[in-house]
């Protein structure tokens, strides 16, 4: 109804008169109804005529309501399903006639429940030293997790888990939702280490994530690190022991890299969870973190090396997926080798930062084509290219047992583990002398051969003609490749 009323404005009376609605309303049918998620907010507009209005609604889903204030239709849907919505609305004049249009609400996306492992690579983030990260998305959308990172620096427990709670969006757009490439936004991970963590669900593909890890407020600014990672494959397909051979790359006379092959063995459970441990070679002992086979036949690694696995700042870091092949049950794959300056250990105290291939596979004992007689091969780094080496390639026998056989001249001494699939032992670098060197490496049963590292030791006064023993010039072990494979 219309009313009257004075106001003052600059010291002047006015009168003002409100009409009032001059007829009962008229609704619109929305000329387009977007679908609504499970647990996503959900927004829609309905056009109205002769306002304020009090709407009757009949048959929303679960979880919306619409407000006679905004005249929106609001909330988040908690049932999926497609809803015959009637709406009618009233005002002075009377009701208005009713408008009839349907609600889908799309079901929470399967696709996107359930557990993962990524694995963090690169960026400014922590000195490239990566990480990982594992979670479980839940049915209705929120997140609970654990990440591992190194600082940039700290001591021998730097990067014990920071823990995180999240919630994914799964609509972006209102008018085009996309479920299925919900988005968990920058999210706070641990109480003081000032990182955030984003992740994309199915991206790149189906079953996988993505995603950044940031310190927005470090000074001076440092770049993101990225991850990419899948969901848990929870299958027996893949139960078994996997040595694996972490070959060195790029110059093999390059004597400020570990030119040996460090080695994984590796054991995958019966519902996909992986361990394992081995060495790298420059004889610093490795710890794999506890990860999962992944929808994309891939593992995540992730070693802060020493007795632990989250020792990073310390003994440096070995990161990135390998894949295995559900066929051949082989391995493949490159992951990044970073070991700090003044790192503990041995070898390389200037630090360094190198890319080592994954080769291996299912052990499955001995190979046959080692068995009988074989040579202890030589090759790579110092004892390639440094002429005060004396030659130690050395023939030997192995027994089906694993006994191996050298003759004493050769001052060489060499032990096979078959329950573990691997060896080691020594071999002096010239006979009737004190200085040996220590020999390990892994039996790669797929590949008909055994790969490790020699380290080499401070041999004492520099030789004349010899500038150094050791690339940081301290006088410091340093290592190079063993292999061994059938006799020609």
């Amino acid at each position: 109804n219309s009313r009257t009323g004075d106001i003052m404005i600059g010291g002047q009376k006015h009168t003002l008169t409100q009409l009032g609605v001059a007829a009962a309303p008229l609704l619109q049918v929305p000329v387009l109804v977007p679908n609504a998620v499970v647990t996503a907010p959900y927004d829609l507009a309905i056009a109205v005529q002769n306002g304020p209005v009090t709407f009757i609604p009949l048959g929303l889903p679960p979880g919306l309501a619409i407000s006679s204030t905004t005249q929106h239709i609001t909330g988040k849907p908690t049932k999926a399903g497609t809803y015959a919505v009637t709406l009618k609305a009233r005002n002075a004049k009377g009701t208005s006639a009713a408008i009839n249009f349907s609600i889908t609400v799309l079901p929470y996306p399967v696709s996107t429940t359930g557990s993962y492992t990524a694995c963090i690579n690169g960026g400014g983030v922590n000195a490239n030293f990566g990480g990982l990260v594992t979670f479980t998305v839940a049915s209705n959308g929120s997140i609970t997790g654990k990440l591992w990172m190194a600082p940039s620096a700290g001591g021998y427990f730097s990067d014990l888990a920071d823990s995180f709670t999240g919630k994914l969006t799964l609509v972006e757009n209102p008018l085009a939702p996309d479920p299925e490439h919900a988005v968990m936004a920058d999210t706070p991970v641990g109480s003081s280490s000032g990182r955030k963590l984003r992740l994309r669900m199915n991206t790149p593909g189906p079953g996988q994530v993505s995603g950044e890890v940031s310190r927005p407020l470090a000074s001076p600014a440092v770049t993101p690190a990225t991850l990419l990672g899948a969901k848990h494959l929870n299958t027996a397909a893949f139960k078994g022991k996997y040595t694996v051979a972490l070959e060195a790359t790029g110059d093999e006379t390059d004597l400020t890299i570990p030119q040996g092959d460090g080695y994984i063995v590796m054991d995958i459970g019966s519902t996909g969870i992986v361990t394992g441990s081995g060495m790298h070679a420059d004889r610093q002992v490795l710890t794999l973190h506890t990860s999962h086979v992944l929808v994309t036949n891939e593992v995540p690694i992730y070693s802060g090396g020493g007795i632990f696995p989250y020792m990073t700042h310390t003994f440096g870091s070995l990161t990135k997926s390998i894949a295995l092949d559900p066929t051949t049950k082989t391995v493949s794959g490159s992951l990044r080798w970073i070991k700090p300056a003044n790192a503990s250990g041995y070898c390389y105290s200037e630090g360094f930062q190198t890319t080592v291939n994954a080769v291996g596979g299912l052990y499955t004992g001995l190979p046959a084509g080692l068995t009988g007689p074989a040579r202890a091969r030589y090759t790579r780094g110092a004892i390639a290219s440094d002429s005060h080496w004396a030659a130690m390639n050395t023939d030997l026998s192995i027994s089906t047992l694993g006994v191996v056989t050298i003759p004493v001249a050769a001052e060489t001494s060499m032990i096979m583990d078959l329950k573990n699939g691997t060896f080691s032992g020594y071999n002096r670098l010239t006979p009737g002398t004190i200085r040996r060197t220590s020999l390990a490496g892994v039996i790669l049963s797929a590949q008909g051969r055994a790969a490790g590292s020699v380290v080499l030791p401070d041999p004492g006064p520099v030789p004349p003609g010899v500038s150094t023993w050791s690339p940081d010039g301290k006088g410091l072990e340093y290592s190079s490749k063993i292999q061994l494979e059938p006799l020609p």
